[in-house]
């Protein structure tokens, strides 16, 4: 039987309680356009009183109680969706047969920092923040998904490494050197530091800057200053390039590929054996599935020496979700069964019986 006749027969024998559920939605969705025309009204209080319309003692009032109302609405949203989580994701996960999701106390350990630096397909990041994980096996391959964002956490601000799916499973061919293949202009890869571009752009401008707001005859401790930086901009413009060294540039039969992604590995024949038209025709399916011209993928040993395979895809779409407040939850939710199907369909590649058939 197919994922979507599993899927249709499940959501058939839930559907006294979806009808249920449905009646909940309107409440919640009903709560949340209160919330959100009370919070429109308070903000234009705010509006008003900013403008001396209306006391300027009033402001503040204003001010904070649209904070609070537009935060209660934001609850509303998310106490549905956990609700439908807790309530129906697990029936609906049963039309893919072997699979489950990794409770949320637990989701952050589905990959460790260690693990994703290996694949070197991230910038330098600190945190994980996991919404959705599973782990299963699919016709022979054992697989492991998450919803994730990765951050890097300053003492002032953060900085946003990846945000999307990642997916990875075992290879079933030995990877003797790393390859990667990311999306034209991706420099958030091979653990470089995050926002290093920007970095190397910005600080030769400071620094030109300011050399020319210097006063070399009183103000020799500012020169001995700016020599000091530009030494530690060197340092960092020299590190990336020898990173750069590290792997080489790939150059593959297919130009529309090309264009759109860069391909880099320690090993040019391997690499070339590793992305056959095959698999490059299965990659641009997975990530064009998920609405985005943003992905990359890693063959790589992981730090316990097995060869693996990642994907990851950039997104702000939320993922796997069998349904939200803004649809009737007792239709059927086809997204739902297309964001896996679209992984499963990648995983299909790499089945363990035809470890040849690359």
């Amino acid at each position: 039987m197919s994922i979507v006749s599993e899927y249709t027969k499940i959501f058939q024998s839930l559907k006294p309680e979806l009808d249920k559920a449905e009646i909940k939605r309107i409440k919640y969705l009903t709560t949340f356009i209160v919330g959100e025309v009370v919070a429109l009204s308070l903000f234009l209080g705010f509006l008003a009183a900013m403008s001396r319309l209306l006391p300027s003692a009033l402001t503040l009032v204003f001010l904070f109680s649209f904070m609070l109302v537009g935060y209660l609405s934001y609850l509303t949203i998310r106490f549905y969706k956990e609700y439908i989580k807790t309530n129906f994701m697990f029936k609906f996960l049963q039309c893919f047969k072997d699979i489950r999701r990794i409770s949320d106390e637990n989701s952050a350990q589905i990959f460790s920092i260690k693990e994703l630096e290996a694949s070197n397909l991230f910038s330098t990041f600190n945190k994980i923040k996991v919404d959705d994980a599973f782990k299963g096996n699919y016709n022979g391959v054992d697989y492991k998904i998450a919803e994730i964002k990765l951050i890097e956490q300053g003492d002032k601000d953060s900085t946003t490494a990846f945000k999307g799916v990642i997916l990875s499973v075992p290879s079933n061919k030995t990877i003797k050197a790393n390859t990667i293949i990311a999306t034209k202009r991706d420099m958030n890869i091979r653990n470089y530091p995050t926002g290093i571009i920007a970095s190397i752009i910005l600080v030769p401008i400071l620094i030109c800057e300011w050399f020319l707001s210097l006063k070399f005859s009183s103000d020799i401790d500012n020169f001995i200053k700016l020599i000091v930086l530009t030494i530690i901009t060197l340092i960092i413009i020299c590190s990336f390039i020898e990173k750069q060294k590290s792997m080489q540039t790939v150059k593959l039969e297919s130009t529309n590929f090309e264009k759109r992604f860069n391909v880099f590995s320690k090993n040019q024949v391997e690499a070339r054996y590793l992305l056959t038209p095959t698999f490059i025709e299965k990659f641009t399916r997975l990530y064009t599935a998920f609405g985005t011209n943003k992905a990359k993928c890693s063959f790589y040993k992981d730090f316990s020496g097995n060869d693996r395979i990642m994907f990851a895809i950039s997104t702000n779409r939320d993922l796997f979700e069998p349904g939200n407040l803004f649809t009737p939850i007792n239709e059927p939710k086809y997204m739902f069964l297309s964001d896996f199907t679209s992984i499963f369909n990648m995983i299909e590649f790499f089945k363990l019986d035809e470890k040849t058939k690359l």
